[in-house]
């Protein structure tokens, strides 16, 4: 069985096997070469193992059993680095070598195999040819006898007899030429089969000898592993013995025998002070070391000046007559608590039914006072201030004819500001707001005793849905992401677990396009009356108590009762009741707070 004889018209085909074989020796060679990179890699990291300065574990007993392991790892990695000479000198070269010799020596046979090849072909494709055409010059002069033998005219006859000799004349050429291309395919075959047999000899020999190189360097591979193996076992049983070697008993007796307690179990310490005469200091040997802060620290004197310099610039600012230098110290001074308390308290007490219109320049500049304000809120984490801001500047507007829902208030200037993009100060506004109610409810006298769990659940409910709807619309006037002040009521409808009903009103409140779970439930709209209560008539509101929703008491100013307080937020309220409209949504909110009162 050889190419010679089994293969001797197929050289094509037998050089695309040898030139499959050579790509499957190539790619053998690199398969080898990918495991000693791997074997390499692993080498250098036993390696780096082994000679690490590990000094923590190296004490006592255990230090043998480390050192053991360390010498396990180089040893691993000796083993390791001998394994990779061998592949690479015993498997990879020689097998490198072996494919550029038969590269090299196969050349030329492979060039006279392909021209005796090509010259075969194009005399088998000459005869095929010459075959046609002499089977075609044929077939014409068989149709032209028969015709000849048909009755016919002279004049006809004479014509188809001049065609076949015409004919007869092709047809001996044909003859000749399909004789002569059989006579050379004929003397060239035998002079073929003799040169084809010496190439695929030459492949055939290849192919065995690349054949039997790879199997030779296998079976060497596994030799190699083999001895790789053991010589890792023998390791393995030495580093066994030395694990032995531990004994924590001596471990632990050596470390306690060198840092026996010098204290008994009893000790304690005793405090001592810094002896200091700094008045930072509370007396001589003070623990606490107290800081001085200018921003909160003011002297009583200080405060007032401050005090005075901020209503003279509210007042000329409300008159539209403040300049530059007036603004700038405004800015300079509002970072003090005492500053943003009295412009507060300031503009609330010009707050009265006949004095909530501003002219355009007044209008401008107080707008811009509060800007001013809200900045230093933001910087120093000013919740209440910025509260009694957010009321106020909904409670001014700009002198202009026409009807209330015309009307451009302070909110038109201030929105824009960053403080309402942050939903931490709205959260913690709104926390504020619901702490401060309760405990209005508490020093009222509103609350007491005899109240169960369940109306204190539902009295709380009822000052958290007022808050919310509140403050869900204030949101929308500040111009708050639909998505976000949506999210925040929720999140407090929920923390105080308000029925879903409740919700789907507030969410309403925020969303118009909002789609209640109940689509059934719509109530005609209708006008809410507010009063006072009977138990608040006679009550006054204690000086500390100031509710962000009422007038903001200056020191010394006189209190209001709770009924003139009441009195003008009803009138403010139905005001903007009367501006925006009623929806449905807050129609329910105002039911709330008549509950609540």
């Amino acid at each position: 069985m050889s190419f010679s004889e089994s293969l001797h018209d197929k050289f094509d085909i037998v050089h695309k096997h040898a030139l499959e074989g050579r790509k499957g020796g190539e790619e053998f060679i690199q398969l080898l070469r990918e495991r000693v990179l791997l074997e390499e890699a692993y080498s250098k990291g036993l390696d780096r193992l082994g000679t690490h300065p590990f000094r923590v574990a190296t004490k006592g007993t255990l230090s043998h059993a480390i050192e053991a392991m360390k010498g396990d790892c180089l040893n691993r990695a000796s083993q390791s680095k001998s394994y990779i000479d061998n592949v690479t000198s015993d498997l990879i070269d020689p097998l490198k070598d072996l494919l550029n010799t038969q590269r090299l020596s196969i050349k030329k046979m492979s060039t006279e195999g392909k021209r005796l090849e090509k010259e075969k072909l194009l005399m088998q494709d000459k005869i095929e040819k010459s075959h046609s055409k002499y089977i075609k010059a044929c077939a014409e002069c068989e149709q032209l006898t028969v015709q000849l033998d048909q009755p016919s005219s002279i004049t006809r006859s004479g014509k188809l007899i001049q065609k076949l000799y015409t004919a007869k004349q092709e047809l001996d050429s044909s003859l000749i030429q399909h004789v002569e291309s059989i006579d050379s395919f004929n003397e060239f075959y035998p002079k073929y089969c003799d040169t084809m047999a010496m190439v695929l000899e030459v492949y055939q020999n290849q192919e065995e000898q690349r054949l039997e190189s790879m199997k030779d360097a296998l079976r060497k591979l596994v030799v190699y592993e083999a001895s790789y193996i053991r010589n890792i076992q023998y390791d393995i049983d030495s580093l066994a013995k030395a694990m032995e070697s531990i004994n924590p008993i001596v471990d632990l007796k050596e470390f306690i025998d060198d840092n026996v307690s010098e204290n008994p179990k009893a000790f304690k310490y005793v405090f001592q002070p810094y002896e200091s005469n700094h008045p930072s200091f509370k007396g001589g040997d003070s623990r606490m070391f107290s800081i001085k802060n200018p921003f909160i620290e003011l002297s009583a004197e200080t405060k007032e000046l401050y005090k005075q310099e901020i209503e003279e610039i509210i007042s000329k600012s409300w008159a539209g007559d403040a300049n530059k230098s007036d603004l700038q110290r405004f800015g300079d001074i509002i970072k003090y608590p005492v500053c943003r308390e009295t412009f507060c308290n300031s503009i609330s007490q010009r707050k009265t039914p006949n004095t909530t219109s501003l002219s355009e320049p007044g209008f401008i500049q107080m707008g811009e006072l509060m800007l001013l304000t809200l900045n230093e809120c933001k910087n120093y984490d000013d919740i209440k201030s910025v509260r009694s801001i957010i009321y106020l500047s909904q409670s001014f507007h700009k002198d202009t004819e026409g009807p209330a829902y015309q009307w451009e208030y302070l909110q038109t200037l201030i929105k824009s500001h960053s403080v309402w993009s942050s939903m931490e100060f709205w959260e913690r506004i709104i926390q504020s707001s619901i702490d401060e109610d309760i405990k209005n409810y508490e020093d009222y006298g509103i609350v007491d005793g005899g109240e169960n769990e369940e109306e204190t659940g539902e009295r709380l409910k009822n000052i958290v849905f007022c808050q919310l709807g509140a403050f869900g619309h204030i949101m929308v006037g500040f111009e708050v992401d639909t998505m976000y002040a949506a999210e925040l009521v929720s999140k407090y409808a929920c923390r105080y677990q308000l029925p879903s009903r409740d919700i789907d009103t507030l969410m309403a409140t925020i969303d118009k396009d909002y789609k209640r779970q109940d689509d059934a439930f719509e109530e005609p709209a209708h006008e809410v009356l507010r009063g006072v209560p009977d138990w608040l008539q006679e009550l006054e509101m204690p000086v500390s108590m100031k509710r962000t929703n009422n007038l903001i008491l200056s020191e010394g100013s006189k209190k209001p009762t709770v009924e003139t307080q009441l009195t003008e937020q009803v009138s403010q309220d139905n005001k903007e009741i009367e501006v925006i409209g009623k929806s449905s949504a807050e129609n329910e909110i105002v039911e709330k707070i008549e509950e609540k009162e």
